[in-house]
């Protein structure tokens, strides 16, 4: 009566070998199986979930694209399409802040363009960025034909890290280089405060997207 009320958890005491013994143990091995069977269609019922956000995820991110695609086939000003990349890349990787460093090539540092995010002092903090080539971050992190991260398990060398953290504000970073005939003339960047972040493959090659946009 238990079960057939829908306790699939309740298990039959079988101590006799007869007809009823042989019937307990036939409506243990179903019940075990059904509860086997709900298992798995529980597990199939979040793998979904966790595929339809990764669709989710996705479709935003082509719309993003698709405004900013847009943007630049209608003429939009370079200063309003830079914010909207910058302001739509935000939303990777559970970012709070996005910036755009762009290189001033006569006096050949990197300077703050555009922060997305920031509020308040920090956002002041960021804005006040310059990088300088006699620093190490320019040579070793930001002038580099590569992808720079730091989480949870990709650091810089040591003091390396430390100025870059401190410089930004950031605990955690994914810069991607933007490349104009063969030479790094920007540096895309989303980040957060959070403890313990990891970035995803996902996470960078999206970022990787919004840069070659």
């Amino acid at each position: 009566k238990y079960i057939a009320a829908g306790d699939i958890h309740r298990k039959l005491e079988v101590n006799q070998d007869d007809e009823v013994g042989e019937l307990g143990n036939v409506l243990n091995k179903l019940t075990l199986r059904i509860r086997n069977n709900m298992d798995e269609l529980k597990q199939y019922s979040e793998k979904t979930t966790e595929i339809n956000i990764a669709i989710q995820k996705r479709v935003v991110v082509l719309s993003n694209l698709l405004q900013i695609s847009s943007m630049i086939s209608q003429g939009a000003r370079l200063e309003d399409t830079l914010k909207a990349a910058v302001e739509k890349s935000r939303f990777l990787a559970n970012s709070d802040t996005a910036f755009l460093l762009i290189r001033d090539e006569e006096k050949d540092v990197f300077f703050m363009k555009i922060v997305d995010g920031a509020r308040g002092e920090q956002r002041e903090h960021l804005m006040s960025v310059v990088v300088e080539p006699k620093e190490d971050i320019f040579n070793k992190a930001l002038n580099l034909n590569k992808l720079l991260i730091l989480d949870k398990n990709n650091f810089l060398a040591e003091n390396l890290t430390v100025d870059f953290l401190e410089k930004f504000q950031l605990k955690n970073c994914l810069c991607m280089p933007i490349f104009l005939k063969g030479k790094v003339k920007a540096v895309l960047g989303i980040g957060n405060v959070k403890d313990g972040f990891q970035y995803s493959k996902d996470d960078i090659e999206l970022l990787d997207i919004f840069s070659k946009q």
